[in-house]
């Protein structure tokens, strides 16, 4: 996400150079709303085995060159992930939106978070959702999921990045319960 990053800021939102252009938000443990799955998937707990996919993913997800600028290096930043580059990644907690076999959401936690200006909680370090099923209800679905299973972990929040203009995710981020983290917040 940000941070110390291979290359300038990309997770979360689009790439962006400065960390002013970022929100950081917490989500306090507390009850789910109820969420009905979307008719046309199902989330599921991602495994090593979706690395190509959520490669694609991510690398469709974003205008080209702004999270990584070749699928390869897409298909790396997902495998670097895995590998704990951005903290420990966590399973259970980063349930892919599958369509039929085809992985078309995914989101992606880690435990705690490399960055020091990010809070000490579980950390969303990516949420993407092929452009062709946005709007739909997999990223809310992807949401409630990780957010079901950091809550039945015993953990108190969870945090994430956003871009400040990205009205669409904020408003998504808010109608589930996260706020903004002031600076000093922790």
């Amino acid at each position: 996400m940000e941070g110390l990053r291979r290359r300038p800021l990309s997770r979360g939102g689009r790439a962006l150079g400065v960390l002013d252009l970022l929100l950081t938000l917490t989500r306090p443990s507390r009850p789910l709303p109820e969420v009905i799955q979307p008719g046309e998937g199902q989330t599921r707990e991602s495994v090593p085995a979706d690395l190509d996919a959520i490669g694609r993913l991510y690398f469709g997800s974003y205008p080209p060159g702004v999270a990584c600028s070749t699928l390869e290096e897409a298909r790396e930043d997902v495998r670097f992930s895995f590998e704990g580059g951005y903290g420990e990644y966590w399973w259970e907690a980063s349930p892919v939106f599958v369509q039929g076999d085809e992985v078309v959401g995914a989101l992606m936690t880690v435990r705690r978070a490399i960055w020091n200006d990010v809070p000490d909680t579980p950390f969303i370090i990516e949420l993407m959702v092929d452009p062709a099923f946005r709007r739909r209800g997999a990223a809310r679905a992807l949401l409630v999921e990780c957010l079901r299973v950091v809550g039945e972990s015993g953990e108190q929040a969870v945090g994430l990045r956003v871009a400040a203009d990205n009205p669409a995710a904020i408003a998504l981020y808010s109608s589930l319960g996260f706020v903004e983290m002031r600076s000093g917040e922790d």
